[in-house]
C-alpha cells in the first residue's frame, strides 16, 4: 500500500528498481520529441502511451522515475551533464549509469537533494566513460 504522498504509486523511501538502458533511452527519446513539439514546453503522456515505448515486462514506473531524476540533474544550476553531452545528445554512458545507480522514491511532498547519491553517480559516470574511451568495444552488451 502506497502512502498518500506517493508518486508513481510508489513508497516514499523504497529502492527504485533497475531497468534496461534500451527502456530509459526509448523513454528519454519519447519524452524530447514530445517536448520539442510543444510550444511552452510543458507535456502530459498517459502510462500506457509510455508503455508502449518500453520492452515487454518492463516496470514503467522506475523507467518514468529514473528519466525524470535524469532530467532534473541535467538542468540543475551548472548543468554537471554538459561534459557527457554532444549535439544535444547524452552519451550512453549517462544512460548506462542513470539505469543501475541505487534511488529511493521521493513522495510529493517537499524535498530536499536527489533521492540518490550524486558523488556516486558522477564517479560511476566517470568510469564507465573511462571503459568506452580505453575501448570502443567495451560497452557492446552492457546495459
Amino acid at each position: 500500500m502506497h502512502s498518500d504522498n506517493s508518486w508513481l504509486g510508489a513508497t516514499p523511501g523504497d529502492p527504485v528498481p533497475t531497468v534496461e538502458v534500451t527502456d530509459l533511452k526509448s523513454v528519454w527519446n519519447l519524452f524530447k520529441e514530445i517536448k520539442s513539439q510543444s510550444p511552452d514546453g510543458r507535456t502530459s503522456v498517459g502510462m500506457s502511451f509510455v508503455k508502449h515505448s518500453c520492452s515487454v515486462g518492463a516496470d514503467v514506473r522506475a523507467v518514468l522515475y529514473r528519466c525524470a531524476m535524469l532530467d532534473i540533474l541535467k538542468t540543475v544550476q551548472g548543468e554537471p551533464l554538459t561534459e557527457w553531452e554532444e549535439s544535444g545528445q547524452l552519451s550512453d554512458a549517462v544512460f548506462r549509469v542513470t539505469a543501475r545507480v541505487p534511488m529511493k522514491f521521493i513522495g510529493t511532498t517537499e524535498h530536499s537533494g536527489f533521492p540518490f547519491d550524486v558523488d556516486l553517480f558522477f564517479k560511476e559516470l566517470q568510469l564507465d566513460s573511462a571503459n568506452d574511451n580505453a575501448s570502443p568495444s567495451a560497452s557492446e552488451g552492457r546495459r
